[in-house]
């Protein structure tokens, strides 16, 4: 297998140097087969390692079955019950793992206000129960108004009768 620097010179005598593929080859002492395989690669070439399968693979089925009937289930408990069925990695394997495919938490927002003097108040008008006799036999309704300054926490009433 040829380096890095096999390539990059194969390139720059190439495309720099504008030399051609035979006399590359008898210059760097390589086939031209190999100068122009080295020339068709965009990239240097580099070792690449065939990914391995994880100790965890025979078992996802498994995580998958406790998750969907807790998805909280703690990282400890399934590792307890994996290594009954056989499982012979470790509990970081196990968790980087979880951490992928575990339903996210929802946590609570919060959203903190505050105020400036006069800024905001609340208001609430409402129909008080019964009513008031306003003479001959007549009666009205009494509404209320309650206004609150949430600053100071002053309150304020006024009654009207309609």
């Amino acid at each position: 297998m040829y380096e890095v620097h096999d390539w990059a010179e194969v390139h720059r005598l190439f495309h720099r140097e504008g030399m051609s593929k035979s006399r590359i080859s008898e210059r760097l002492g390589m086939s031209r087969n190999t100068v122009a395989r080295l020339l068709s690669l965009d990239e240097p070439p580099r070792y690449r390692r065939k990914p391995r399968g994880s100790k965890l693979d025979p078992h996802k089925g498994s995580i998958a079955v406790m998750l969907e009937r807790d998805p909280r289930v703690p990282a400890r408990v399934i590792l307890e019950r994996l290594r009954r069925e056989g499982y012979e990695g470790g509990i970081t394997i196990l968790k980087d793992y979880l951490a992928r495919v575990r339903p996210p938490k929802t946590k609570r927002v919060y959203q903190r206000t505050s105020y400036l003097p006069g800024e905001l108040a609340q208001c609430d008008w409402w129909q008080l129960p019964g009513s008031v006799p306003v003479g001959g036999g007549a009666s009205r309704k009494v509404y209320g108004l309650v206004t609150t300054l949430p600053y100071s926490a002053a309150h304020a009433a006024v009654f009207s009768q309609f």
